[in-house]
């Protein structure tokens, strides 16, 4: 689980993750409104966006989730994203790595024991 926090208004079109595996993978991502803070084992409080099968390109190399609606996010707020995989083959880094750029800061957040929101929340991721 990660946050997006938007300084201008933006739209999320496509997400990408590590992904130890190769070749077809299926994935769910979730999203919600403001940041996942408080909500890490909480489904009622995430919307799914995207189960599918994605093209998984390999462990540190980036794979694409694409084919959601569109995440618009107006500026000065935040969303939160929660990708998850049956296959436990999804890769992190311990740690606050924060990003950002002039539109968007990405804020680490927490990894998750088990698919869907079972297990136990680790952070920061």
């Amino acid at each position: 689980q990660f946050n997006v926090e938007a300084s201008c208004d933006i739209k999320i079109t496509s997400l990408g993750a590590n992904v130890r595996s190769t070749g077809p993978h299926n994935i769910v991502v979730y999203m919600k409104q403001g940041t996942h803070g408080g909500y890490e084992l909480s489904p009622g409080a995430w919307k799914l966006i995207f189960s599918g099968s994605v093209d998984a390109k390999g462990e540190d190399q980036p794979t694409t989730i694409d084919g959601f609606v569109d995440v618009s996010v107006a500026a000065e707020s935040s969303v939160a994203f929660y990708i998850s995989s049956e296959m436990s083959d999804l890769r992190y880094t311990n740690g606050d790595h924060p990003a950002s750029d002039s539109a968007i800061a990405i804020t680490g957040g927490a990894g998750i024991s088990d698919h869907l929101f079972r297990g136990k929340a680790f952070a920061p991721r």
